[in-house]
């Protein structure tokens, strides 16, 4: 009786097996040869929307009311202010940029605060080369939202800097800027390898 059951499992094993093997020759995997160009960097830095913000270390990014932005402001639990500013994406999943009064841990320790500088209105117009607003989505918009996210990466890589200036937040002729770090856990293409 034991013999036949070590029979039974090695020949369900066996079936296992190769059900498996045909279920994983039956799955087609995109190569990187159907689609060169996909993530093809050197082709991305030529692209104009990425172009156009090359030139500087700092990025500022100018929202308006718009039904694809969304802000969330919230206090942690040491009482200090966060803020999400999620852009919606053509396929409905976002792109996340967060404020805090420390960046990270290492800041905390350090003592060393998120940037908010108060600026004159005409700042905006003065530094328009250096501001990406939602148009850069807009016009992107028929490209795959994987590309789209890894030109906004191409952008973000040379920039030691990035500044939210909310227009909901313009008090008479002042805007405030402050400076935010880009969520990666916001959306898969942003996930970096370690």
């Amino acid at each position: 009786m034991k013999r036949t059951n070590s029979y039974i499992r090695i020949f369900v094993r066996f079936i296992v097996l190769i059900s498996f093997s045909s279920f994983s020759q039956s799955i087609h995997l995109p190569d990187e040869e159907a689609n060169p160009s996909a993530f093809d960097y050197d082709v991305l830095k030529k692209e104009k929307s990425v172009q156009k913000y090359a030139d500087t270390d700092t990025l500022y990014i100018y929202i308006k009311d718009n039904k694809n932005i969304n802000v969330f402001s919230y206090l942690d639990h040491k009482g200090h202010q966060i803020i999400n500013y999620n852009f919606k994406l053509k396929d409905s999943s976002t792109v996340e940029f967060n404020y805090r009064k420390y960046e990270d841990f290492d800041t905390m320790a350090s003592g060393k605060t998120s940037l908010v500088r108060k600026e004159h209105k005409n700042f905006i117009r003065k530094h328009k080369k250096e501001i990406l607003t939602y148009s850069f989505f807009r016009k992107n918009r028929e490209k795959a939202v994987d590309h789209i996210l890894h030109m906004l990466l191409e952008i973000l890589s040379t920039k030691r800097i990035i500044f939210m200036i909310n227009d909901n937040e313009t008090e008479g002729e002042t805007i405030t800027l402050r400076q935010v770090t880009l969520n990666r856990s916001s959306h898969k293409a942003l996930y970096t390898k370690i």
